[in-house]
């Protein structure tokens, strides 16, 4: 199938379609407090905060291969460990 690839400028809601990957993490293990990156086809990114707080912006950085023969897409991220406090 193919992979469509749409792109939107930085923390747009509209970075979660038609296709994307979101990675939380939470280095205190609370379950409340957790950071969520989000990355599309396209590379656009979204992420934030502890407690959700669309105000944050992580210092990280994403790329994005497509391999359309096969109907998939693979993802590198990588995030200072610093912007993401316990």
């Amino acid at each position: 199938s193919k992979v469509e690839a749409k792109e939107f400028p930085r923390d747009m809601g509209s970075v979660y379609q038609p296709e994307s990957i979101e990675m939380f993490f939470d280095p205190a293990f609370s379950r409340k407090q957790y950071y969520q990156f989000a990355v599309n086809t396209a590379n656009s990114q979204a992420d934030c905060g502890p407690g959700r707080n669309p105000a944050w912006t992580g210092e990280w950085k994403s790329a994005v291969k497509i391999k359309e023969a096969k109907g998939y897409f693979g993802l590198s991220a990588m995030c200072v460990a610093a912007d993401i406090e316990e």
